[in-house]
């Protein structure tokens, strides 16, 4: 299914009538006909907006006024969601994985494909963006440059499979992609960056359990030979509200 959605002309309308106010999105204050409302709901969906019922707006992780901009100029939109295999990670589970890892000031931290920066918002609230050296990577340079300067880390604008700063991280959290086992190759490279001694705490898909193939065969035997390591299962539906059912584990990692 193709990640592009058309702009229909009544949609268009709309959209040019909202008010963005910091990551708000308010729809104009006129009755909508139940069917346009639907269209339009689609397309902020799409762009990462929420509705909020109580505040009647889209919510979203961040300004969305050049996503609306974007769209109204193109007319279309890109669902984020599919394009990317983008499933934010749920603030409950953030803060899980930095309780496994067990983090220390002064150590060096990476979260590859940053997204939103869901994870680095848990590691500010903990106090570990100023007591710690914190790295993000991420493809899409908006996302990535408002997660920099909200928490004040450093950016790498890049696919992450082509970040190569070596063993250089005491702790690597990460949600990587999941279509295609992208969580397996990620993972992979995420053990290329970590210290000895380092702790990696990443979301993958439950397939890392039953699944037999080459590709998984190869990233368990790396792991049973330089890591001590487990797999923990996450409750179904734990990314319900990030909008995918698919099961997922957390792999707990470290580094010999």
């Amino acid at each position: 299914m193709s990640a592009t959605i058309k702009i229909k002309p009544g949609v268009m309308g709309i959209l040019q009538q909202c008010k963005v106010v910091d990551s708000q999105l308010f729809l104009p204050e006129v009755q909508l006909d139940r069917k346009i409302y639907t269209e339009v709901d689609k397309v902020l969906k799409a762009m990462g907006g929420k509705w909020n019922r109580n505040i009647k707006a889209h919510i979203f992780d961040s300004d969305p006024t050049e996503l609306l901009l974007q769209a109204i100029i193109t007319g279309e939109v890109t669902d984020q969601k599919k394009a990317f295999s983008f499933y934010p990670t749920p603030q409950f589970m953030a803060a899980d994985m930095i309780r496994m890892a067990k983090i220390e000031p002064g150590m060096c931290i990476l979260e590859p494909s940053a997204g939103h920066g869901h994870i680095v918002s848990e590691l500010a609230l903990h106090g570990y963006t100023h007591n710690c050296h914190v790295d993000i990577c991420e493809l899409r340079d908006g996302w990535g440059r408002e997660v920099a300067n909200k928490y004040d880390v450093c950016f790498t604008n890049a696919d992450f499979l082509t970040f190569h700063p070596g063993q250089i991280y005491d702790r690597i959290l990460a949600n990587p992609p999941f279509d295609k086992q992208a969580d397996i190759i990620h993972v992979d490279h995420m053990l290329d960056c970590l210290k000895p001694q380092g702790v990696l705490v990443s979301v993958m898909s439950a397939g890392i359990d039953f699944r037999v193939n080459k590709r998984v065969k190869d990233l368990l035997e790396r792991l049973e030979s330089e890591c001590a390591w487990k797999l923990i299962q996450n409750e179904k539906g734990s990314f319900a509200d990030s909008g995918t059912m698919v099961n997922t584990v957390l792999l707990y990692a470290k580094k010999y």
